[in-house]
């Protein structure tokens, strides 16, 4: 996943060679288009995943555009689902004049995903005024709606009511707008409703976890710790607690190795990152 000088999200596809020594093949098979506002912006996403299903899903911010994540038009706001070419998935269920690729829509940024199985997607999104973690199914609306018009106040300039900007009048949207969107995904977490970086997500599996087996480790970048949620049979949280506690670096990435270790990546610290293995015990 790149983003281009024009502030274009990209997911772009490597062939390594059999010495990983060097790349033998490149092919662009997404380019999610660019917005004027997007140029130099965060909120591109950068989600990337492939589940159990085969299916590759990427996830693509709102690109500081108010009407992509309920819009049809462009790409961002979106999760996508499509094979290792790019090409749209089967069963997506994307909404009508909804491009065919689309998974779920209705989101703010989403920086990571966890997929225990086939048709469940666990989203992590870097928040505006809380962090939040949904649990998606083909064709889901995560309820995130940045247009300052629909929150019946004037416009400013952008018509961006979602952070991030100068200008401190604005109204903030909510993260899961329930009032507007009653069938959108309700999250199972919400990090205390604290914004504070959501990174990244992993499920963690073996004996060896323990009462933590089948857990999802969360990491926060801002945040600088790695929180594990149990999850309830009813789909909501039904423990949670720090295995890292607050750091003095970022957190920026999580996977669970064959080895059963977590790898913890780590952002920022001086003489170089990072990357940690945690072992249960």
């Amino acid at each position: 996943f790149v983003t281009t000088e024009r502030g274009e999200p990209r997911v772009i596809r490597l062939k390594i060679d059999a010495a990983s020594a060097g790349v033998t093949e490149r092919r662009d098979i997404l380019a999610a288009g660019a917005t004027a506002r997007a140029a130099g912006a965060p909120h591109v996403g950068g989600a990337l995943r492939f589940g159990a299903d085969g299916w590759l899903y990427i996830g693509i911010g709102d690109l500081l555009d108010p009407d992509a994540p309920q819009g049809a038009a462009v790409l961002g706001g979106k999760l996508l689902r499509v094979d290792r070419d790019g090409r749209p998935a089967a069963g997506n269920r994307s909404p009508t004049g909804f491009d065919a690729r689309v998974f779920a829509y209705g989101l703010r940024n989403p920086t990571a995903l966890a997929l225990p199985g086939r048709e469940e997607v666990f989203v992590g999104e870097d928040g505006a005024g809380q962090d939040e973690v949904t649990r998606f199914s083909a064709g889901g609306n995560g309820g995130w709606d940045p247009r300052c018009a629909r929150l019946a106040v004037i416009s400013v300039a952008s018509g961006y009511c979602g952070k991030p900007s100068s200008e401190r009048q604005r109204p903030l949207a909510p993260m899961t707008d329930l009032g507007r969107y009653p069938n959108a995904a309700r999250p199972l977490w919400t990090n205390f409703n604290r914004a504070q970086g959501l990174a990244a997500l992993a499920f963690l599996r073996g004996n060896g976890w323990k009462p933590w087996d089948g857990a999802l480790a969360v990491a926060y970048a801002d945040g600088r710790r790695v929180d594990v949620l149990r999850l309830g049979a009813t789909g909501g949280v039904d423990e949670h607690a720090s295995m890292l506690g607050t750091l003095e670096h970022a957190v920026r990435a999580l996977a669970l190795g064959a080895d059963g270790a977590l790898y913890v990546a780590t952002n920022g610290k001086a003489g170089g990152d990072e990357i940690w293995r945690l072992e249960p015990r």
